[in-house]
């Protein structure tokens, strides 16, 4: 029983040191302190690509494109708010995308509903982050970054506004 017990919190540790170890920083984001693998947020972030080549060679391997994930600047994927038809004048992440909304109230819908989908008209990303060239919209992908953090307040942080994280990374 106390071999079980043993293997069990060795076990526990290792999971919390690989959790620590797929993150892409060593530093909290927030308050520059050391990480705590046990606080880990996975963000969303849509990137789009000027081929279907391009696409392809990321999403056979993502993990070694997440330098240019990160450092890929994002824009407004629509010209419209997606609820009202009007102009934009606010934005809101969704599903990794930079959504373009008329106001608070149709802010509030668009976050609030997870399985919300924005046709997009414009890429999600002025730049293929593989080549440089104009991105277009039909060649866009979500990619998951993890970053961990030190406490669960800045994870909280992290989680209110995701897209404030990648800028500080």
């Amino acid at each position: 029983m106390k071999n079980l017990v043993c293997f069990i919190a060795a076990f526990a540790m290792l999971a919390a040191f690989t959790s620590a170890q797929d993150a892409v920083n060593t530093k909290c984001p927030f308050s520059g302190d050391d990480v705590d693998a046990a606080q880990t947020v996975t963000i969303k972030k849509a990137v789009s690509f000027c081929c279907g080549n391009c696409l392809g060679k990321y999403e056979k391997d993502p993990a070694a494109m997440t330098k240019q994930v990160i450092a890929a600047e994002s824009q407004l994927v629509n010209e419209t708010c997606p609820i009202s038809g009007k102009g934009t004048g606010k934005t809101v992440v969704v599903n990794g995308q930079l959504v373009g909304v008329c106001c608070g109230k149709c802010a509030k819908k668009v976050a609030g509903d997870a399985a919300f989908e924005v046709k997009a008209t414009k890429p999600a990303t002025a730049k293929c982050i593989v080549t440089g060239k104009p991105a277009k919209a039909d060649k866009t992908s979500v990619a998951d970054v993890k970053v961990a953090f030190c406490c669960a307040k800045c994870v909280a942080k992290a989680e209110k506004n995701p897209a404030a994280v990648l800028s500080k990374l």
